[in-house]
């Protein structure tokens, strides 16, 4: 997640503007929180699992990613309650989904319900391969929302 008045993936688009970038991250397995802060630089890393409050003030992030955590397993949908308290109005956030989960682990109706609410708008989505050599069937989509 990004913290207000700084960007990450945002960083490269904006790479003109030669913005300062304050990373942010959070992961509940010991294992990867080393992995994360050494690989990718982050500067504030924090250990804590989506689903549970986070531990960050209201409207704080201007952007968050999550790729490959929204899947069989892993976050549940009620997570994005806690992603959009963290995020401020005018955010966005990006993730992928598995196809074959978005109904049956209730995705299709967390969305619809935070939509409904006017606390998301879906500004893109696009349907991709997750495994095409391995398993060509299985399709995944990235989501961009802008949070309201």
């Amino acid at each position: 997640m990004i913290k207000k008045g700084s960007t990450d993936f945002l960083q490269k688009v904006n790479s003109a503007q030669n913005i300062n970038c304050l990373k942010e991250t959070y992961d509940q397995w010991e294992e990867k929180y080393d992995e994360h802060v050494s690989a990718f630089g982050y500067k504030e890393p924090h250990q804590m699992i989506l689903g549970e409050v986070l531990n960050f003030p209201s409207d704080y992030f201007e952007s968050c990613q999550s790729i490959g955590v929204f899947t069989a397993g892993h976050a549940h949908a009620s997570a994005f309650d806690e992603l959009l308290r963290v995020l401020c109005s005018g955010a966005y956030i990006v993730f992928s989904l598995m196809e074959d989960i978005y109904v049956s682990n209730g995705y299709k109706d967390k969305f619809e319900t935070l939509e409904d609410a006017g606390k998301w708008q879906l500004a893109e989505k696009k349907k991709f391969p997750g495994l095409p050599l391995e398993d060509p069937e299985r399709f995944h989509r990235v989501y961009v929302y802008r949070i309201c």
